[in-house]
């Protein structure tokens, strides 16, 4: 299997730092001083789901990458139970302001805080593979259990 490199983590997360960073400084805005920038925070969000998921659909696919691989379809997932959530009527059952919190938790904070959650690893990803390229990585060895019972019954 191809291992990703650690310059494509790098690109990766300078890509992601471009429009995630952005997001949030806009949505800080938006709570501390003013709601006219609202509109930004929300397409420097879509811009930054846009570019996790292509980050993640290129690592499943180029590089067979099980992690990134559940998190694109987790992402898909969710963006298309938001487009149902959102097109169902829910004037009759919930409250408005009940709605706007919903419409906030379900837009702005769960999305963001994956896409936190999605950089933090790429960072993660980025350290392993420089070390990996050094040959410094402490390399995870298949526990041998056969071995370990051999050990204890030594006939004598």
């Amino acid at each position: 299997m191809k291992r990703r490199s650690h310059t494509d983590y790098q690109t990766s997360l300078i890509l992601q730092g471009v429009v995630l960073f952005p997001t949030i400084f806009f949505y800080l805005v938006t709570v501390l001083i003013t709601d006219d920038v609202f509109i930004f925070g929300l397409i420097f969000q879509f811009l930054l789901g846009v570019t996790q998921v292509l980050s993640g659909l290129g690592g499943a696919i180029s590089f067979q990458d099980q992690k990134r691989a559940k998190y694109t379809m987790g992402a898909v997932s969710y963006v298309i139970g938001l487009i149902v959530f959102f097109n169902m009527n829910h004037e009759v059952l919930i409250s408005h302001a009940f709605q706007k919190a919903v419409w906030i938790t379900m837009v702005l904070i769960i999305p963001v805080s994956i896409a936190i959650w999605y950089y933090w690893e790429t960072w993660k990803d980025k350290k392993l593979a420089e070390q990996l390229e050094k040959g410094t990585a402490i390399q995870k060895v298949a526990y041998q259990e056969d071995l370990l019972d051999d050990m204890m019954t030594i006939e004598n």
